[in-house]
């Protein structure tokens, strides 16, 4: 089943995350321990909603992105599709070190179950990351 999501940004140093990462954040604990409590506010429902970030880590100049472009429940476990974005040699980008991420919300109300559970985060076909979650 494909899960709407809303996206959302989220208050925090984007320079935390250096190299790529992949989170599922199920509580306000969760988030303000990976984030900080300014993360908590921006991110609003987070008690009621699942906080899934993703973080392409340092990048050399702006213009890079990661996106997060769908995600899809299957029994146990959330297909998360990325996609990488690179600018064009052509495109005028800033000259400062950049630290892409996005960053989306789910509601809680889409998973009927409880208990353990797995998001596998995938770029193309390729999968880069497993991470477990508990509900």
């Amino acid at each position: 089943m494909v899960l709407a999501f809303r996206r959302i940004r989220l208050d925090h140093d984007p320079a935390i995350f250096k190299s790529q990462a992949f989170n599922v954040l199920t509580n306000p604990r969760a988030l303000a321990r990976t984030y900080g409590e300014g993360a908590v506010k921006s991110a609003g429902a987070a008690g009621r909603d699942i906080v899934i970030a993703v973080h392409r880590g340092l990048c050399p100049t702006g213009g890079y992105a990661i996106v997060i472009e769908s995600v899809e429940l299957v029994a146990r476990t959330l297909k998360v599709r990325v996609r990488h974005v690179d600018p064009s040699p052509s495109d005028f980008v800033t000259l400062i070190p950049t630290y892409p991420s996005d960053t989306v919300i789910l509601s809680r109300h889409c998973f009927s179950l409880r208990g353990a559970f797995r998001a596998e985060f995938s770029l193309g076909e390729r999968k880069v990351a497993s991470v477990p979650f508990m509900l």
